[in-house]
């Protein structure tokens, strides 16, 4: 007789024991933890020149290793926990998928939060690992599915079905000029561009059907792991963050009899020592001053380490996936627990969610708004977006831009060098938080005005903007032409 499974992955020819499930939750709880705390390492290795140094950086990275090591709920809320005030103390232009990460960890840390205060002072108290994944699970799935569509809605616009800008033709470009022998131009560039909208279309879906799941796994795996070969600082980052959340998507019951094969196991262990001795190294530099200035050098070496690694990673889980999901087909058709949620929550993570990535529609800004690497430009008044229309926009922040003639400020120089304009809240928040003495000098309706940072009398123009406003009013550049918009993080 065929073997079935039920809800958690377990046999279904006879009803399985509490012990048994708890036992399962148990190994996918570990998993969940131990794979985001490998992001969080992946995350160190891009950006631990903002984002890990000072004392909130040494302690975090000492929690991610210590949740690899020992993933137990309390470790686990302390990273998140952590990491939640490293990321907010810093908030400013983050990538995407830092403020994604953000939102998950909130997300990940209220949910434990609960259900410990719940099961504590609970008549019939159950396991916090279980009735954490029965109650997180879902929500996590609905937003990596609303990621996955933000991803894709900013790409219909002009300037990404245009091959000489598109982020897909140039970043395969980009690409192979690292690895020849991958193809590009031509009719690969337009392959690349449409097979990357149905790639991230396609993924959410597979992973939201159970017998698929696996399937849409790999694709994921496979799809990241391609994006990973660009050298751009941070896409490996992202792509360690898309490993874990997917895992919330496979069923626990797959982790109890997942076996790597063994050499698969030598290599992730070989590539933990690495990143050991490499984050021992940088914090070493970041807090010795005699060494503070070979941490360029740290920043250099991390970066290699990650970006071989991360593929070392991808491949080594897609072997290892693939021979495990054909010698237990069974559970690749298993469905995951825990699909009852709290609606009004999963509503309330679903509107925050809609809102963060719908904010260039709504005259709002356009930075950390999941819209990376996606040629969108809605600023200036023209939206080259096909779908949404200008009209929708609620404020007039990204229609009134000003042209920067010239400056002694190295990121307001770049934008005059490409002669891109830029709203003139941004010009207004750079000045302010510009080192004091910097000069600017700018065009707004055809009057020319020249501010000196740190002198609020010479702002002119500049609107005032609070310390709140600071940290949130970022935009892009905007350049002549919608349909050319360059690719840009």
């Amino acid at each position: 007789m065929a073997t079935q499974t039920s809800l958690d992955g377990f046999p279904a020819l006879s009803k399985p024991k509490q012990s048994d499930q708890l036992s399962v939750h148990r190994v996918h709880f570990e998993w969940l933890c131990r794979s985001w705390a490998i992001a969080g390492v992946f995350h160190f290795l891009t950006f631990h020149d903002w984002r890990w140094q000072g004392l909130s950086g040494a302690i975090l990275i000492c929690l991610a290793l210590a949740v690899l090591r020992r993933p137990t709920p309390i470790l686990f809320a302390g990273f998140l926990a952590v990491d939640i005030v490293a990321v907010g103390m810093r908030m400013g232009p983050v990538p995407n998928h830092i403020l994604f990460s953000l939102v998950m960890n909130i997300v990940m840390l209220i949910g434990l939060i609960v259900v410990w205060v719940r099961e504590k002072y609970c008549a019939n108290p159950k396991d916090v690992r279980s009735q954490w994944l029965l109650s997180v699970a879902p929500l996590i799935r609905m937003a990596v599915a609303v990621l996955y569509f933000f991803t894709v809605f900013h790409k219909i616009n002009e300037a990404y079905f245009n091959p000489d800008v598109s982020c897909a033709s140039s970043m395969l470009g980009e690409i192979g000029v690292i690895y020849p022998f991958i193809p590009k131009g031509g009719l690969i560039d337009i392959l690349a561009i449409y097979g990357t909208l149905v790639i991230e279309a396609l993924i959410p879906i597979l992973m939201m059907i159970p017998r698929t799941r696996l399937l849409g796994g790999v694709v994921a795996l496979c799809f990241h792991g391609m994006l990973s070969l660009h050298p751009y600082p941070g896409i490996y980052s992202f792509t360690a963050t898309i490993v874990s959340l997917l895992s919330w998507f496979i069923p626990s019951g797959f982790f109890v009899t997942f076996r790597p094969l063994t050499i698969v196991t030598k290599i992730i262990y070989s590539l933990w020592w690495f990143c050991c001795g490499l984050i021992a190294l940088a914090l070493l530099m970041g807090f010795v001053p005699v060494l503070k200035n070979q941490l360029p050098a740290a920043a250099t070496i991390g970066f290699s380490i990650g970006y071989y690694g991360i593929l070392v990673y991808t491949v080594a889980l897609t072997v290892a996936f693939v021979q495990h999901g054909l010698h237990n087909p069974s559970e690749v058709k298993a469905r995951m627990a825990g699909l009852k949620v709290d609606l009004q929550q999963r509503d309330k993570l679903c509107a925050l969610l809609t809102f963060i990535g719908m904010q260039p529609y709504l005259g709002l800004r356009t930075r950390m708004c999941f819209s990376m690497f996606s040629n969108l430009q809605t600023e200036g008044g023209v939206s080259n977006h096909l779908v949404v229309p200008q009209a929708l926009q609620q404020t007039r922040w990204q229609q009134e831009l000003v042209m920067i003639s010239a400056s002694s400020d190295p990121g307001i120089a770049a934008i005059a060098a490409r002669k891109h304009q830029i709203p003139i809240m941004e010009l207004s928040r750079r000045v302010r938080e510009s080192r004091a003495g910097y000069s600017t000098t700018f065009i707004y309706k055809d009057t020319s005005y020249t501010c000196l940072s740190g002198a609020t009398s010479t702002f002119g123009p500049l609107p005032e903007i609070s310390s709140l406003g600071r940290r949130y009013l970022y935009f892009r550049s905007v350049g002549p032409d919608p349909s050319t918009v360059p690719c840009q993080w």
